[in-house]
């Protein structure tokens, strides 16, 4: 058999093949042995049974593929005639991508036998597009899980083969979720894949709810203080590591890079106080405790620790 599994990360969340291809490259390799890996650059080096596409840099896919000699082609883009009739080459059953976060077209998706399968990383219909992970845990939702989904043309519309699901306990950041996730997918794409393979499970259309999302803007990390507390503790998970959650202090750039609630007690938004539980911001309700954060640059440190070395931090309102 041929397949094609192809690990292109979404730029916005700046993690790479990395957490993502790991993944998906572990669950495949148990059961398929036969691999070529195409990346963005070009290094041609000839094609094999199954694929992968990875970005131009070392992550553990690239060199787990170059230690085990698996050959590495490299495509500029998908879309053209001459790509395309190279991978119709290849003769492929089957498709498989995982965060690749781009449309294909029609004559791609329709080469395999078996169609082209994606491993989306939410319970579809839900989220739909490029950000799944960070809106689950902005929405606070309680359960998340993964999509293997057949593709078509729209934007994660296609049916679906098959869905697994998980809790959350609500301290989850866009890489933790993510690379359990993928996990979860790897998981499911290995005992499920031989058996949709098999005729044994059959897609099935979406149903509805689906909350098409639009890819994040790095001006989404600026905290707005007026905003409630537990929201913005959602973001600074969410937003880990891209865009980050920041704000301003004297002209400088300040992120904000892990916080807890602390109930009970209010001031004016952006206000920065000093109490029995540590370094606090008041959002718009109550206060965020701060534990990590890293004024423009400086490297990462506790609260306590920046305020040592910057004591005039306590009292200021930092603006929304």
């Amino acid at each position: 058999m041929h397949y094609y599994i192809n690990d292109y990360a979404a730029i916005g969340l700046n993690l790479g093949g990395a957490q993502y291809g790991y993944a998906e490259r572990e669950g495949a390799m148990m059961s398929w042995s036969s691999v070529t890996v195409t990346e963005e650059t070009r290094n041609s080096m000839g094609y094999g049974n199954l694929l992968l596409k990875i970005l131009p840099f070392k992550g553990p896919v690239k060199i787990y593929a170059e230690n085990n000699f698996l050959p590495i082609i490299s495509p500029e883009e998908m879309t053209s005639p001459e790509i395309i009739n190279q991978f119709k080459n290849m003769d492929p059953e089957i498709i498989v991508l995982a965060a690749y976060g781009k449309l294909l077209p029609l004559e791609f998706l329709e080469l395999a036998k078996f169609g082209a399968i994606n491993v989306h990383p939410s319970i579809l219909p839900l989220y739909r597009g490029s950000i799944p992970v960070q809106a689950a845990i902005l929405a606070g939702d309680k359960k998340t899980g993964v999509s293997l989904m057949l593709m078509d043309q729209g934007l994660d519309t296609g049916p679906i083969i098959a869905q697994s699901e998980f809790s959350l306990n609500g301290s989850e950041t866009t890489p933790q979720l993510s690379d359990k996730l993928f996990i979860e997918g790897a998981n499911l794409l290995q005992n499920i894949g031989p058996q949709y393979i098999g005729g044994k499970i059959y897609a099935k259309p979406q149903g509805l709810g689906a909350k098409p999302l639009r890819r994040l803007k790095k001006d989404a990390g600026r905290v707005d203080w007026l905003k409630s507390a537990q929201l913005i503790e959602r973001e600074v998970r969410a937003f880990t590591p891209w865009p980050g959650t920041y704000t301003y202090w004297r002209g400088s750039k300040v992120d904000i890079l892990e916080v807890s609630l602390e109930t009970g007690l209010r001031s004016t938004p952006g206000t920065v106080l000093k109490t029995i539980q540590g370094i606090c911001i008041a959002a718009g309700d109550s206060l965020l405790r701060v534990k990590k954060i890293k004024i423009e640059g400086k490297t990462e440190v506790t609260a306590e620790e920046f305020v040592r070395g910057q004591p005039d931090f306590i009292g200021a309102t930092l603006p929304s």
